[in-house]
Parts: C-alpha cells; structure tokens; sequence
C-alpha cells in the first residue's frame, strides 16, 4: 500500500504539468494505461516483491489519471455541462473512496486477493477506448 502511495504522491505535480504541455487526453490516456497494465502485473505477481513493483507502477498510473482527468472535463464540457460532468466525477470518486474497502472485501472473498486487480482490467480497457474514441479538446 505505502508503495502506490508514495509513487502517486511524488508523481502527481510532475503529471500535471506534463498534461499542461502535451495535451490532458494523452497523459489520461497513458495513466489509463499504465494503471491497467500494472493491475494485470498485481494479478499475476508471483512474488510479494514483483507486486510491490506493479504497485508502484499502478501508483504512477493513478496519478497521470488523476492529475488529468479533471482538466480533461473541464475543457471537454461548458457551463452546466461543466458543473455536471465535474459533479459526476466528485460523486463517483466519493463513492470509490466510501465503497473500496467494501467491495476489496468481497473480491477477496470470492476470488482471492489477486480479485482486487482483476476487476481494473475491464474498466480500464473501457476508459482506454473511450479516451481515444471520444470526442473533446
């Protein structure tokens, strides 16, 4: 946990400016990426160190993600679209925040604690198709 932490926190700053100068989609659309590709890499780590490794790269993912998804709506919509996107985007996150450990719960019940990766894969493929389909700046 402290890997992915630590990864994210000293990468967020970096990420963001880096949208600013290439583009928000392109830094989304990488973060999506590399939190997906890192995800499968927990799943599949047949060591604790290989997933400390692949936290750290998802760590890096999520901040990329993060530091370029709120941008990304604010240029993508105008006025109460804006306010509305951006209301969805604070609601979901909320909602991952207060849900995660429940849910990580029943993951690992069900399908072990290697569940809790697996279930990144087809929501970041759907963010990753829809980031480079999808209309917008």
């Amino acid at each position: 946990m402290n890997a992915y932490t630590l990864a994210f926190a000293s990468v967020i700053l970096v990420a963001g400016a880096a949208a600013d100068r290439i583009g928000d989609r392109p830094v989304f659309a990488a973060g999506v990426a590399t939190f997906t590709a890192a995800s499968a890499g927990c799943a599949a780590a047949p060591t604790p160190e290989l997933l400390v490794v692949f936290r750290v790269v998802q760590g890096l993912g999520a901040a990329m993600v993060l530091a370029s998804s709120m941008p990304l709506l604010a240029r993508t919509y105008e006025g109460r679209a804006r306010a509305g996107a951006i209301a969805v985007w604070v609601t979901v996150g909320t909602a991952a925040g207060n849900l995660g450990p429940l849910v990580g719960g029943l993951l690992v019940d069900t399908l072990g604690w290697r569940g809790i990766f697996l279930v990144n894969l087809p929501v970041g493929v759907l963010l990753l198709v829809a980031a480079t389909r999808l209309p917008g700046p």
